[in-house]
């Protein structure tokens, strides 16, 4: 006896549709009023929308501060927030599709603009294209352009973290510190994205413990706060040695990665003594346990203990430490001739709770000899098996320069001179047109510029990117992607452009391995034919330069030719660059 199709069970047509994509969904939705009544069924789009969007939300607390308050309302309708989700990220990348074809200067700005107001709806996509990497299937621009937004998204965060720290009339206390301070100013690091999920794992691990040793978690819960600590503290630093690697051998104790929160979660830096304790207050948050950071001691509220509270500190060895106030008394003694002087004076000052202001003050003033240098500054063989001994998930360094950029922009904004306030928004106002262009459209008047233009000048085409990188020569031989050895170093390279010297020296203008510009003799260099480049693990070299701007100079990777193909937009900057060598005889002298 023949069955039709809306004969069949509801229960049969979901299982059916667990199989089907979305674009398959849509479809079904038209065919009749029952296939639409049972498309729309939450079940069907809960597990899609967690997959797809609030997994990625929940992990990054970050993303909710970017326009957080731009939030599709989900209500109960489960369909209705996948349908207005997918929307915007299909939007997302028509945009960004525009953006790589656009010509006009207003129109490029204004479409950069549009993502950074999406704020939070727009970061889950952004993530997956910068984490997917360059790869075949979409061009390179549309990868690079994902992850200028979203950077850019993330530095509008710490520079309205800086703005509210760097009030004259704030006067807050860290609340919090490892999720208000130290996470934001982790968007310092490029790697980013990559480290974030080492934070969730780390947390994950510890809470596996407590519920390995307590299966009635109310009995842990019941323990005293300061027990529930140490035992926290135990759990926390089992998963933290474990994931922690072979690290650089140094005079100093601390390096610039040190104070990158997600770097010690990855186990690629040892950690300051007040970024292991915002990690020791965000483990106990989560098991309601109070306690206040101050500038050297995390304090324990805790009723059941006669002080009402107990202090952990870490040792230099980077070991927590938990005292009672007794002990914390008997140590100072050890220091202080006077016990008098100790309680009138010293323990009260150790036991001030740290302002957010404050903590800035120290690491963009009082530390900012460590860090002006990084691990991979002392590392003697910067190759790429260093690379990925010292750094296996990020791939990529910590960049000083990414430092002294919000550096510059958090004294600007502390200066009382105002003089100094002046030259120094200049200066940063040219930082950003070199370092990080796309800053411009959201730095705008927050400096209280003079002069309006500056402030507010938009961003021009990419070609004008191109400009800002002071990229020597053009391209007079047809040279640009192909992939050369160093003779010396045996390092693979990117070909941009070539050039000649006044004594008629042949350079070329490489991208290396971590994205970096180099200008080398020819003669040093080994063009590497089709067969040989096939023969390299192509796909690790671009995953190394996935944090690079090779998207800004290249569309895609032959593998046939052996070659990265040049983007229309480089090809334009090299036309030109030839034609400003057919007017001017000395253009392409260095």
């Amino acid at each position: 006896m023949p069955c039709l199709a809306y004969d069949l069970p509801k229960e049969l047509w979901l299982k059916v549709f667990e199989h089907l994509g979305y674009e398959d969904l849509f479809q079904f939705r038209l065919c009749c009023r029952q296939f639409n009544k049972i498309v729309t069924i939450d079940w069907i789009w809960n597990d899609r929308c967690k997959k797809r969007w609030l997994k990625s939300d929940q992990g990054d607390p970050l993303a909710l501060r970017i326009n957080g308050d731009k939030i599709v309302n989900r209500g109960k309708d489960w369909f209705y927030y996948f349908r207005s989700r997918n929307r915007i990220d299909q939007h997302t990348l028509r945009v960004l599709r525009a953006i790589r074809e656009c010509r006009d200067e207003d129109n490029y700005s204004h479409n950069i603009e549009s993502l950074i107001k999406f704020g939070a709806l727009a970061v889950p996509n952004l993530k997956k294209l910068e984490l997917d990497s360059y790869n075949d299937i979409r061009p390179y621009e549309v990868t690079y352009l994902a992850r200028q937004v979203l950077l850019t998204m993330r530095h509008k965060n710490l520079f309205d973290f800086i703005d509210s720290a760097s009030s004259t009339d704030t006067n807050e206390w860290v609340h919090y510190s490892e999720e208000t301070v130290f996470l934001p100013l982790a968007a310092m690091d490029l790697a980013f994205n990559r480290l974030l999920p080492h934070r969730i794992k780390i947390m994950e691990h510890v809470h596996f413990q407590v519920k390995r040793y307590y299966n009635d978690l109310s009995e842990f819960m019941n323990l005293p706060p300061t027990l529930r600590v140490d035992k926290l503290m135990k759990y926390l630093f089992e998963a933290l040695d474990s994931a922690r690697l072979l690290h650089v051998r140094q005079r100093a104790r601390y390096y610039l990665d040190d104070f990158m929160l997600l770097r010690v979660y990855a186990g690629e830096s040892k950690g300051h003594p007040l970024v292991l304790l915002s990690i020791i207050q965000a483990v106990s948050e989560l098991y309601n346990v109070e306690t206040v950071m101050c500038e050297e001691f995390l304090i324990v509220r805790d009723p059941k203990i006669r002080d009402g509270e107990t202090y952990i500190t870490i040792s230099q060895a980077g070991t927590p430490r938990i005292f009672t106030r007794k002990n914390l008394i008997a140590s100072m003694c050890r220091i202080f001739p006077s016990r008098q002087v100790v309680l009138s004076t010293v323990i009260p000052k150790l036991l001030q709770p740290l302002k957010t202001r404050d903590l800035l003050l120290k690491i963009f003033d009082e530390w900012s000899p460590y860090c002006k240098k990084s691990y991979w500054n002392a590392v003697t063989d910067k190759s790429i098996n260093s690379l990925m001994q010292y750094m296996p998930f990020s791939k990529f360094p910590v960049r000083v320069s990414d430092y002294d950029y919000f550096q510059a922009y958090w004294k600007v904004k502390t200066s009382e001179q105002r003089a100094f306030r002046n030259w120094g928004q200049n200066h940063f106002l040219k930082s950003v047109d070199s370092q990080y262009p796309h800053d411009k459209l959201i730095v705008g008047t927050r400096l209280g510029c003079a002069d309006e233009d500056a402030c507010s000048e938009g961003l021009s085409h990419c070609q004008d990117l191109i400009n800002k990188k002071h990229i020597i020569g053009a391209n007079s031989a047809n040279l640009a992607g192909k992939i050369v050895a160093d003779t010396r170093l045996h390092t693979n390279y990117v070909v941009l452009t070539d050039s000649v010297a006044n004594n008629g020296s042949e350079y070329l203008t490489l991208m290396d391995p971590l994205g970096e510009i180099n200008v080398l003799l020819k003669s040093d260099v080994q063009f590497l034919e089709p067969d040989s480049v096939r023969s390299l693990d192509i796909k690790s070299i671009i995953n190394l330069l996935s944090l690079s701007d090779l998207g800004l100079f290249f569309t895609k990777f032959d593998q046939v030719q052996g070659l990265f193909i040049p983007s229309d937009i480089f090809v334009n900057y090299l036309k030109s660059k030839d034609a400003s060598k057919g007017t001017d005889p000395s253009a392409q002298r260095l």
